[in-house]
């Protein structure tokens, strides 16, 4: 430690003027050094608390030019404040401890017991939903004999309108047969006749003449066969089917009844002799 002392004379017994003298020591530095820290210290902590909560830019404008910028803090979130509210573990132990129920490792046991419940009962559910979905036999029989009906009736459907539709062709058929005849009837058309036959020439020129006076177109057709020569007599009419019947009945009067159609051919020209 320093230590100051009075000399109030000369070496040697003599009188002059007073002064001191401080001797310092190392561990008076040391002292002094740590004393130091400590007094820096607490100065350090005092104005961090209080520079914190007092803003002096804030009541002199001119001060926020010359200061830097002071971070905001946020508010505490609620979430935290929460926090402070919420029971913890060890009082919860103590309060089912006065109430007689099973604490630490028992509730974790209870709870893990009861854990795997859970999934067993939600397959026993989905077990049984699926179990409902499933259709019953009567349902399997009744969706079956509702599938034959329908087709059934669409198979009925269909033959009917096969049916219907082959009515219509035949009866489109007919009318066009009909009306191919109804035609036919009006068309004008070169018959050729073979009315008679006769060995000899006579006979058959004086039938080809009195044919020729009923008003018909007859001629004489020869014909050798072997060694006999046959004379037919061929008679050519124009006009429609309807118009042969006339002209059988002017034959039948001549006796002739039995005629045999030699050719038909359409109407072209003029008629041939």
């Amino acid at each position: 430690m320093a230590r100051a002392s009075s000399n109030s004379g000369k070496p040697g017994g003599g009188e002059g003027k007073g002064g001191y003298t401080i001797r310092v020591t190392f561990s008076s530095l040391i002292s002094a050094g740590i004393v130091t820290l400590i007094g820096l210290g607490w100065v350090f902590m005092l104005g961090v608390i209080v520079g914190r909560g007092y803003h002096p830019e804030q009541k002199v404008p001119e001060l926020a030019r010359i200061l830097p910028a002071q971070p905001h803090t946020a508010p505490p979130a609620p979430a935290q404040a929460q926090r402070n509210d919420v029971i913890k573990a060890e009082e919860l132990k103590f309060m089912n401890s006065l109430k007689g129920r099973p604490t630490g490792n028992n509730t974790t046991a209870t709870t893990t017991a009861t854990a795997p419940a859970a999934p067993a009962k939600a397959q026993q559910k989905s077990a049984e939903k699926t179990e409902q979905a499933k259709p019953s036999a009567k349902e399997l029989a009744e969706a079956k004999a509702r599938e034959n009906s329908r087709k059934a009736q669409e198979q009925k459907a269909e033959a009917a309108r096969k049916a219907q539709a082959e009515k219509k062709a035949k009866a489109e058929a007919a009318k066009a047969e009909a009306a191919k005849a109804e035609a036919a009837k009006n068309d004008t058309f070169d018959y050729v006749y073979q009315v008679a036959a006769f060995k000899d020439e006579g006979p058959a020129k004086t039938m080809r003449g009195k044919l020729e006076t009923a008003g018909l177109r007859a001629r004489v057709e020869t014909q050798k066969d072997k060694t006999v020569t046959w004379y037919r007599i061929l008679v050519s009419f124009r006009g429609t089917p309807e118009d042969t019947r006339a002209l059988r009945a002017t034959l039948l009067k001549q006796g002739i009844d039995k005629i045999i159609m030699r050719s038909k051919v359409p109407a072209t020209g003029k008629a041939k002799s």
